[in-house]
């Protein structure tokens, strides 16, 4: 407030300028590492459910929780980077060529999300959408591939609606399931 006039007019100092994330070397590092500890664990598990998208539950989960809880701009896709690559590329372990896909396309679209709407980053139901957005887009390329290209994807064999359904609740899921997580350990502000 104004003591001359009694007029309140907002902060102008530096207090009042939130500092932005940090983005560090070191946080890229301990950000590409997680991811990497995430597609080991993928390729050490293989637990098949043979339910499609049941591996975006975990997926989005870590995804979405390490970049809430780290706070750092692009997490999600630094994170997704390091766990398609070793996910991809381990030899003699069944790698997945589709992970480093599969994984950077669901970093994207939830660091996109986030940046899209930063004001809602708090609200359980706008993470379990982002996360429903998050898994459901390998399908979704998958399907667009084989439009584009003729080659089909045996993900795709009976069609995409039930992939596609089964990629939206496993993802719903996913982020719920990061809401609850980053609220559990995240940093008191």
């Amino acid at each position: 407030m104004d003591p001359t006039s009694g007029i309140s007019r907002p902060k102008r100092s530096s207090s009042a300028i939130e500092a932005a994330p940090a983005f560090s070397p070191v946080s890229v590092l301990l950000l590409l590492g997680l991811g990497a500890l995430l597609g080991a664990a993928n390729i050490g598990s293989r637990l098949h459910l043979h339910v499609p998208g049941h591996q975006g539950l975990i997926r989005v989960t870590a995804l979405m929780a390490a970049a809430r809880i780290l706070r750092v701009p692009w997490a999600a896709t630094i994170m997704a980077s390091g766990a398609g690559v070793m996910a991809s590329f381990t030899p003699g372990q069944g790698a997945d060529p589709m992970a480093l896909f599969a994984y950077l396309l669901a970093g994207l679209t939830i660091d996109l999300a986030w940046r899209a709407a930063p004001q809602w980053q708090e609200n359980a139901l706008f993470l379990a959408l982002v996360g429903a957005a998050a898994n459901a887009v390998k399908p979704l390329a998958l399907w667009l591939i084989a439009i584009v290209t003729g080659v089909s994807s045996h993900a795709l064999a009976h069609g995409l609606a039930y992939p596609l359904a089964m990629h939206l609740a496993f993802g719903l899921g996913g982020g719920l399931a990061a809401w609850g997580l980053s609220r559990a350990l995240a940093r008191p502000r």
